[in-house]
């Protein structure tokens, strides 16, 4: 949360939701692999942060979404970092987050109150 109250949410967008990959757990290791997921979302956060010198991995998970319209889970990795930041810049603790489909599209988050 950031001060003024506001948070930042990721949201599937529909047609990301429909045009995805489908993928199970039961189907064998996922299309898209965790090097792969890593490297993607710290570039996604690396832009999104241009202040941050770079961005050490915490936590790997993969994780689902379900929409009772769609026959199979939608499921992603999402990407927890800790800020690696410049001399000189103020002491960032908050977590870094980076959500990637598992085609590769990284979904960025909007603020919200």
């Amino acid at each position: 949360m950031f001060q003024d109250g506001s948070r930042l949410i990721w949201a599937i967008p529909r047609e990301r939701m429909e045009a995805t990959v489908h993928w199970s757990p039961e189907d064998g290791p996922p299309q898209l692999s965790i090097a792969d997921a890593v490297k993607l979302g710290t570039a996604s956060l690396r832009t999104r942060y241009p202040y941050v010198k770079g961005f050490a991995v915490r936590k790997i998970g993969l994780d689902s979404f379900f929409d009772p319209r769609y026959s199979n889970a939608v499921w992603y990795y999402v990407v927890d970092c800790v800020p690696i930041l410049s001399a000189g810049v103020e002491r960032d603790r908050r977590l870094f987050y980076a959500v990637v489909m598992l085609d590769g599209f990284v979904i960025e988050p909007t603020k919200s109150k």
